[in-house]
This record gives C-alpha cells, structure tokens and sequence, in this order.
C-alpha cells in the first residue's frame, strides 16, 4: 500500500514525464496544425458500436462545423485470435503492479503476458510501486522474468514493512486508550478520555490515506505524455492490489467501551453529557464513513490524459494475502465506489475492470475483448491552436468517448491546481548528446537543516543496449540546496546503436518519485 503508484496502475500507483526521444519532433502548443487526429469511441448500452461511416459523425472545432477529412475505423486486441490473418503490430506494453502484499496472483500474471500476451518484437515499461524498468525487447523472457520477479518480491516486503510499522501506529494508539481507561483518575471525565481517543484515531486514519492511499495526478500526467510521443499500438495493464485500512473492531474491548459511554451520555439528563453524545457520535460515524470509502480519484480527468495518448488501459483488480495480528483493529476493504472510479477509467479508454480470484482468467477476459477506436482527421480552417472539439453521432443515444480539448492548455491548469495542493518532485528534462548525459529536477522539497534549506535526492540511472543488457546502473543520494538540480553523466565508453536510458529520481523528503525513460540514437 503505497501512496506511489501506479503503477501505479495505475497503476499509485502509476509516474513517467514526457518522453524526449532525441530524434522526435518536440511537440509545442502553438505550432501551425495540418491535420488533426481525433480518436473516438462510441458506446451504446455498455458495447461499442462498430458500424458507423464518417457520414454518421458531426465534428466542430470551437463551435465550427470541420469536414472530416479522414476515417478509419480500427480494432485493437491484446491477443489476436486464431482467425487473424495478420501477427500484431510491434507494441508497447506498460505492466503496473501497485502491490503490497507477495502472491502466487503476482507471478502468475506477469508470467501469463510474457508467455501468452506480449511478442518478441514488443516492448515493455514495467513499473513496481516506485521502481521502473524498461525492455525494448522480449527476446531473452528468462531472464526479464527473473528480473522482474526480484523487483516484485523486493517491493511487496518494503511496502508490506511500511504498512505494518503504520498499523502498529494504530496498534499502540488503542492500548494506550485503554491503559489511560484502565487507570483514569476517579474524578477524571470519562467522555472526555473516549473523545480524545476517538479524535485522534480519526485524525491518524485520515493523514494513513493521505499517506498510503493518495494517487498523485502529477504521475498520470507525465505518464500520459510518455506515451504520446510511443509510436505504437500501446496497451496498458494494471495489476492493483485492493487497498485495506486499519479499523477499529466492533467487537473488540475499545469499541465496547466507546459504545458503552455513548450510552450513558445518550440517557443523561445532564446536558454536558448530552453534548458529548452527539460528539462521539458523530466521531464514530465518520470513523465508519472513512473506513468505508477511498481517496478522492478523478477519473474522468485522469481518462482524458490516455485518451489524448490513445492507450487502452486494463485493471486487474487483486486481492491481498496479508495478515496482521491485532488485538483491536481489523483490516477493511474499501468500498465498492474506488473499484467502480477504476471501471470507469479504464472503460473511457476502451478498456476492461476484472476482479477475480484466479489472474490468468481475467487476462483472458481483457485478452479477448475488442477496443474499437473510430480515427477522425480534419484541417482546421484557422491559424493558431487547435480549439475546443466536440464530436457527435446522428443517433442521440450514442455515448461518445473523445479528448475534447487537443491542446495540452488544459492538462496544465488541472496539473498545477493539484501541484498547489501536493507539490512533487519532477524531471523537467533528461537528454543525452555527444555522449554526456544531462537529468535537470524540479519542484522537490525543502527542509531547514543548519546549513540552510535543502533537499535530497535518491537518483537512480540505468544505461541498457538495444538487446536490453545493462551497460551502466548506479545509485545516490544528492543534496539539493536551490529549486532546481541538475546531474551531468559522462558515457564515453558508450559505441554506435541505440540505447534505453531510465532515470529514477525519489524526494527522501516528502517520499515522492519520479521517473523519465529515453532511447537516444548514438550515431
């Protein structure tokens, strides 16, 4: 359970910037458009309509009605089927695990794409909590396997230490309580004692979920921009481990008694005692609303961001094997709300929410389905950004799925509202040329120390050839005592061909990561 994804996948957990390929054209907001592309889908009653011709579709532009120029209609599946005339195209594949808990479901999934889904010729980003690592080829199966389940086992025992050194937060917080019930002062006032007991635990359930259930926008953001700079058929598949909170067992001594002192206060006369009922109440109810429901998760504008890049994003949704021995508290599923926001993004891009026991069935579920994607081209007939889309269909009961607003202007101002509300760290560039590689960090934190304000970085870099084998990996922690920091690396060693070139980079202070991948040419 970690606040970082994605992968997070989705998954938290999910964290790559824009993609800087050195030999692509960098995409700028206020270029001339020729053509514009605008991927839709269109669903009726749950299922995609695939019949439709470019007749049956309106286009407007800022409230201008465009001419559609071009259609096609397209069928993406994960797993062809046996009447396919044609292999896939190469792909690319991003494996999210947002795991906290070691299963067989794990390896059992990771070992089902590599064997049944994904191809030779495909690549393949895999992020594991805050670890990533990239593939730009499956040739050599063994050993990516081998490496990937380390990376798993290593993740799921620091996530799984992390929760357990929270839980026991909670653990000691309750004996505490029950300690000061067990010897209170006789004159000492025993709503008061439930009160401030009950108040803290809400406030430490509230700063858990901040803490290990967030999803940071920033991570999807910069993901989705990775992924529109790949060139090719791009799928996503997220593994996502149910996220469980600490709450406080009804039928354990804590609550007996917060129970029973509620209902003293509830039958006295004295009004004091009648407020405190009212209070503790409320404390309770909003103790079980919190251990009922998840974090605030924008999906609708999480959607937007892979719909611009035109992925298809699949949940796995898993559930833990974790225990944890407590006298007090027992380990609640969120509610079914958080599983329905996940459906619904991953919906919005074509894609499918599975829940079951048994992964490889599930994959098989997404495997087979079908994301139909209509391809919709017009020429704008003005100068300038592109404006505000709107498309539509000539049947009004027709659910129309599309980016509405092309241009990145929108994506910034959602981002920099949630900056403001949870600044994290970010690689505004990472390029290498004449073989000297330059990583430039932004937006990290800050703390007072005695040689005045700065931060720290854990930087990981990892160099690895086009057959996918490691040239350069090295870790370190840097001090960071001005808003940005940069890091030159010099590869003198590196030949002529093209390499991958990932750049993990982890704030020690708010606990933060970031991650940036390129595949430079070194001619």
């Amino acid at each position: 359970m970690h606040k970082k994804w994605f992968w997070l996948l989705l998954l938290g957990l999910l964290c790559l910037p824009p993609l800087r390929a050195q030999e692509e054209e960098v995409i700028r907001e206020n270029v001339a458009v020729i053509n514009v592309e605008v991927p839709v889908r269109v669903v009726f009653e749950g299922q995609p309509v695939t019949g439709l011709k470019k007749e049956d579709f309106k286009l407007y532009e800022s409230g201008r009605r465009q001419e559609i120029n071009g259609f096609q209609l397209i069928q993406k599946r994960l797993v062809p089927g046996a009447s396919d005339p044609m292999p896939p195209p190469s792909r690319y594949f991003v494996l999210a695990f947002r795991v906290f808990a070691r299963n067989n479901q794990l390896f059992e999934g990771l070992d089902h794409v590599l064997e049944h889904v994904a191809g030779p010729g495909d690549q393949m980003l895999v992020l594991i909590n805050d670890k990533t690592a990239f593939y730009p080829n499956l040739k050599d199966r063994a050993k990516i396997r081998a490496e990937l389940v380390a990376s798993l086992d290593d993740a799921c025992r620091s996530a799984s230490a992390a929760l357990r050194a929270a839980l026991r937060d909670f653990e000691d917080w309750t004996n505490t309580f029950l300690r000061q019930w067990e010897n209170q002062d006789p004159y000492a006032s025993r709503p008061t004692i439930v009160r401030d007991f009950l108040q803290r635990y809400l406030d430490m359930l509230l700063d858990f979920k901040r803490r290990h259930l967030s999803q940071n926008i920033a991570d999807y953001y910069y993901f989705s921009r990775h992924l529109e700079k790949v060139r090719r058929q791009k799928w996503v598949i997220n593994f996502y481990q149910r996220e469980l909170l600490p709450c406080l067992s009804a039928l354990q001594e804590a609550m007996h008694i917060v129970h029973a002192v509620n209902s003293e206060c509830e039958m006295s006369t004295n009004a004091e005692y009648a407020g405190f009922h009212l209070i503790l109440t409320n404390l309770q109810r909003d103790i079980e609303l919190e251990c009922a429901t998840g974090v605030p998760f924008p999906a609708k504008e999480i959607s937007r961001f892979f719909n611009k890049a035109n992925a298809t994003f699949h949940t796995i949704l898993l559930d833990p094997a974790f225990e944890f021995d407590s006298r007090n508290l027992e380990l609640q599923r969120i509610g079914s709300g958080f599983q329905s926001t996940l459906r619904d993004l991953s919906a919005a891009t074509g894609g499918k929410l599975v829940a079951r026991k048994d992964v490889v069935s599930a994959l098989d579920a997404v495997a087979a389905s079908d994301d139909w994607v209509y391809l919709l081209t017009f020429s704008p007939t003005h100068p300038g950004p592109v404006g505000r889309i709107k498309v539509q269909t000539t049947d009004p009961r027709h659910t129309v799925r599309y980016e509405r607003d092309p241009s990145p202007g929108f994506l910034r101002e959602f981002l920099g509202r949630k900056e403001k509300e949870t600044p994290s760290v970010r690689i505004e560039s990472l390029t290498l040329a004449e073989k000297q590689l330059s990583l430039k960090i932004r937006d990290f934190s800050l703390a007072a120390e005695n040689a005045g304000t700065c931060g720290l970085l854990r930087i990981r870099i990892a160099v690895a050839d086009n057959a996918g084998q490691p040239v350069f990996e090295q870790t370190k922690v840097f001090k960071a005592c001005s808003p940005s920091f940069t890091l030159s690396l010099s590869f003198p060693f590196l030949s002529m061909g093209r390499y991958s070139i990932v750049a993990d980079v982890r704030d020690q202070v708010s606990g933060r990561s970031s991650t940036e991948v390129i595949q430079p040419l070194i001619h």
